[in-house]
């Protein structure tokens, strides 16, 4: 069976394969992303879970969420949890095969208004 390659990229910084920050910080990040960030051989049949470490803005996630290639002409569905620190994002249709996939989260903030850092320093 083929597989999708899914990579989360944002504020133009690649997100590190496992997602460990070196130190403690008080802007919003990724914690997790399921799959991993620069996971191959994924089921087309899969929803992409992201995991942030604080509750998050959740207008302007959505409002900068990119997905390339885009998942038309079916979209997607956005779940949040009940606290806002995680959003599942749910193809309406399988991913494309061989086909490699980038989420952006651009300009996005917590709930505080503090921008969304993908790397920790």
């Amino acid at each position: 069976m083929k597989k999708a390659v899914i990579s989360f990229l944002g504020v133009w910084v690649l997100v590190c394969a496992n997602f460990i920050p070196t130190v403690i910080s008080s802007g919003a990040y990724i914690v997790s992303s399921d799959p991993d960030d620069g996971a191959t051989d994924v089921s087309v049949e899969t929803w992409i879970t992201v995991r942030f470490n604080t509750t998050m803005d959740r207008a302007s996630v959505e409002e900068n969420l990119e997905i390339n290639p885009d998942l038309d002409p079916y979209g997607y569905r956005l779940e949040w949890d009940n606290d806002g620190t995680e959003l599942t994002i749910k193809p309406n249709a399988a991913l494309g095969y061989d086909k490699s996939y980038t989420i952006t989260f651009s300009g996005a903030e917590d709930e505080d208004g503090n921008p969304l850092s993908l790397l920790q320093f």
